[in-house]
């Protein structure tokens, strides 16, 4: 007669140790993957608030009123020039007087004639 070998079954604690390992890799995985998304989003959050910063900074830069940058000291003196010649009775402006050097010489030569009447009294 044969005899019959049996096999022991499988214990069942080799089974389960298997599954919880895998249980535990498979949620360790997922954990990371949350994490993951979890940072992404909030430096993806971050950075488009970084972006609509600048851009917000660059509106206010440009619009912002700017000084009127002050005139030179020349342009002062041709403009007070100009107005001292046509408040003088003596001068009669032409098509010339805007040219350069009409109005320095102009203002020299009312000077003169000023100062001959201041003279002659």
């Amino acid at each position: 007669m044969p005899q019959y070998i049996t096999h022991k079954p499988r214990r069942a604690s080799d089974e389960n140790w298997v599954l919880i390992l895998l249980s535990i890799t498979v949620i360790a995985v997922l954990c990371m993957f949350a994490v993951g998304y979890l940072l992404t989003s909030r430096w993806n959050a971050q950075e488009e608030t970084r972006t609509q910063q600048r851009q917000l900074d660059a509106y206010l830069d440009y619009t912002a009123p700017k000084p009127a940058p002050p005139m030179p000291v020349e342009f002062t003196q041709a403009q007070q020039i100009r107005a001292r010649l046509l408040a003088h009775p003596s001068v009669t402006p032409g098509p010339g007087f805007d040219r350069p050097g009409v109005q320095s010489t102009g203002i020299a030569i009312v000077d003169a004639i000023d100062d001959a009447q201041a003279k002659r009294r």
